[in-house]
């Protein structure tokens, strides 16, 4: 199994084109996970998360996390494996 971690901060076109990129490539994930601790104006869309070949979970995090910030909070409610 394959899961994408992502943590961002106000780049919704950024993360679009990177879910795109994933979606085109030789292995696809299974699951990717979005943290997104965007400003509440600049939110990803519903709408831009819809049509990948891969399962995506999206939470909204008040706090402005990093990338390790958001493995921790992952791994706390799931157990680690590759």
């Amino acid at each position: 199994m394959i899961v994408v971690l992502i943590a961002t901060c106000n780049r919704k076109d950024l993360v679009r084109r990177l879910l795109i990129n994933l979606s085109s490539q030789t292995l696809v994930p299974n699951k990717v996970i979005l943290i997104d601790s965007s400003d509440s104006n600049n939110l990803i869309t519903k709408s831009a998360l819809v049509g990948f070949k891969f399962e995506i979970v999206y939470k909204h995090s008040e706090k402005k996390i990093n990338s390790s910030d958001a493995e921790n909070q992952f791994s706390e409610k799931r157990p680690f494996f590759f």
